[in-house]
């Protein structure tokens, strides 16, 4: 009869504590000077919402050009719309390829936060 291989359990509340030193949101706020700044949307599912989830990153691949990206990615911030901040980021001196690299940089950056994160094995 074969042997049992020994499974492994994870420390979940350490991993907690691990996670809580992240900022573990789907919002990046972005620093366009000492008085303005814009919020995107990143491209990961760290709400909980997979509907929403598809559908964003739906809207990400259908888009035509950078300004419908722009636009989306500008569209989850509670407290201002999609054009207000649009505004914000044009009187800034930003374009929408910018935005829309900055975007996928900063998700990366947070992909690359959350991967670094090990539970630890008791």
């Amino acid at each position: 009869m074969a042997k049992t291989p020994k499974i492994r359990s994870v420390r979940f509340d350490q991993f907690k504590k691990q996670l809580a030193e992240v900022d573990v949101d789907s919002l990046q706020r972005v620093e366009l000077s000492a008085e303005a700044a814009v919020y995107i949307r990143l491209g990961l599912n760290l709400g909980g919402d997979d509907g929403e989830f598809r559908d964003f990153m739906g809207g990400i691949e259908a888009a035509d050009d950078a300004e419908q990206i722009a636009m989306l990615v500008l569209g989850y911030y509670p407290d201002a719309s999609a054009d207000e901040q649009w505004a914000t980021f044009e009187a800034a001196g930003g374009e929408a390829h910018e935005l829309v690299a900055l975007w996928g940089a900063s998700t990366a950056a947070r992909r690359d936060e959350l991967g670094k994160l090990r539970p630890r094995r008791s």
